[in-house]
């Protein structure tokens, strides 16, 4: 788990590393959006390696 082995300066990953590192970043990608409470990848694969 990242967490584990990079806390960042947090004690526990809800103390703030989730909203302020991990959650800022998958929200500005434009193949992962966030849906029934889980975040999911909805680009397509096989167009991105072409």
């Amino acid at each position: 788990m990242v967490f584990s082995d990079h806390p960042a300066g947090y004690e526990n990953p809800d103390d703030g590393w989730w909203e302020q590192v991990v959650r800022p970043g998958l929200i500005v990608l434009p193949d992962v959006e966030y849906r029934d409470d889980e975040w999911r990848f909805v680009g397509d694969e096989e167009e991105e390696r072409i």
